[in-house]
């Protein structure tokens, strides 16, 4: 049984001590964002260089602040879980504004394997816009099968222990409602909830917000001791 819920459109002879700072430079390095979630946080490595049109498509959205208070939408299991589509402020959801789409960047050497990140799309190679998923397990077969929608373009991958939330997001119980809403997780949320039409609140809903945070500055601390200098005495 399908149904809808709201949605609205839309330093000699002294004690040295010095403290070097200094911050990896941006250029040396892809991107890190940061994806906070109702389930914890976790860090994502960009493809900048490999998937420049993604990425800078990406973080648009990201800067712009169109993915604050966006949501998991969909998640199958042992495939994806996806987001980057809509945003919830009870009891309206609203579609993130959409940038123009960008052109497909699929490379079958960046495979949608367990633990990437790739762009959602219709069956159009050129279509995707602000919707990303996770994938959850190897799903290079079917994603990087260029007769399926020219490809599916990876353009970054979970760090650290960073699946374990999306596993736990990916275990999250979902319920069917309206298209595109067909396979959504909700927490704290029942069958019994469902059956009776009880509505979704903020506690059911699988936020995630998406920032990218400032270089990390290193600070390296140089400690020179005393600095003593002995001069033989002439005999």
């Amino acid at each position: 049984m399908a149904r809808f819920f709201g949605f609205r459109s839309a330093a000699l002879g002294l004690f040295l001590c010095i403290t070097l700072f200094f911050s990896l430079p941006a250029a040396s390095a892809d991107t890190i964002a940061r994806f906070d979630t109702s389930l914890g946080s976790f860090d994502v490595q960009l493809y900048d260089t490999a998937t420049p049109i993604t990425v800078q498509n990406f973080l648009a959205y990201v800067t712009s602040g169109r993915y604050q208070d966006s949501f998991i939408h969909r998640s199958v299991t042992d495939f994806i879980v996806q987001g980057g589509g809509f945003t919830y402020d009870h009891p309206y959801v609203e579609a993130v504004p959409a940038f123009d789409p960008i052109v497909n960047e699929f490379d079958p050497s960046r495979s949608n394997v367990r633990g990437t990140i790739a762009m959602a799309k219709t069956s159009d190679p050129d279509s995707a816009t602000s919707q990303f998923f996770f994938n959850l397990s190897d799903n290079s077969a079917s994603l990087d099968n260029p007769s399926n929608s020219g490809g599916f373009t990876v353009f970054g991958e979970v760090l650290g222990d960073g699946m374990d939330v999306v596993d736990a997001i990916a275990a999250v119980d979902t319920f069917v409602f309206a298209s595109p809403f067909s396979e959504m997780p909700l927490r704290n949320y029942t069958q019994d909830d469902y059956d009776n039409f009880v509505p979704i609140t903020d506690d059911n809903v699988v936020f995630v917000n998406v920032s990218v945070p400032e270089p990390t500055t290193l600070g390296l601390l140089t400690v020179g001791g005393l600095a003593m200098v002995r001069r033989r005495r002439k005999k």
